[in-house]
């Protein structure tokens, strides 16, 4: 636990050194992330979503961030996400649950778990249905789902909003109620847009 926690302020400093060369950051509704665990559900966009939720979010506490096995196979970047404890996700091996306890015993040790609904980066205008893992991780664990919104450009030397909706619990039956639940997440997410 002491050397994750190391490493991950190692990678924190790291990272936001070099994200504010090139980006300023507004944070809105810090105040409603919760102390403890939680799941937190951003859009997915770009690579640098990841960078930007830590300078967003994680100052404070470490972040466990759910990436795809194959990048552990990238020099440097796979072993130091390693390092700060990411749980590997196989996108191959669906069946795979490992992940999944890995994910609920940080959430119980008071962890708080990032994860992008919609499975991959996506485009301006592309849409597909919601994944469910978010949802049926909130629901087994019984720590909450917050929404977070990114913007999908990200212009160099700009301002970067990153707003973070209200924390709510869910308690699901079903794998239909469990799509209908990833929607709605989708949409809590879309709503925080900025107009």
């Amino acid at each position: 636990m002491e050397k994750r926690r190391f490493w991950y302020k190692v990678y924190h400093a790291a990272v936001s050194a070099f994200a504010h060369l090139f980006y300023r950051f507004k944070v809105t509704g810090l105040e409603r992330l919760p102390d403890g665990a939680c799941v937190i559900c951003s859009n997915h966009s770009s690579n640098w979503d990841v960078v930007f939720l830590t300078v967003a979010i994680g100052r404070t506490t470490p972040l466990i961030f759910t990436p795809k096995r194959s990048m552990l196979r990238v020099p440097i970047l796979g072993r130091m996400m390693t390092l700060i404890g990411v749980v590997w996700i196989d996108r191959d091996n669906p069946s795979d649950i490992a992940p999944l306890r890995s994910l609920l015993r940080y959430l119980g040790e008071g962890e708080k778990v990032v994860m992008f609904p919609e499975g991959r980066r996506m485009k301006a205008g592309e849409s597909e249905s919601a994944k469910t893992g978010a949802i049926m991780l909130a629901s087994r664990s019984a720590a909450p789902l917050v929404p977070v919104h990114i913007p999908a450009r990200k212009r160099a030397f700009s301002r970067i909003t990153i707003s973070i909706g209200e924390p709510f619990t869910i308690a699901v039956h079903g794998s239909a109620e469990r799509r209908a639940r990833a929607e709605e997440l989708m949409v809590r997410i879309r709503e925080l847009e900025p107009v």
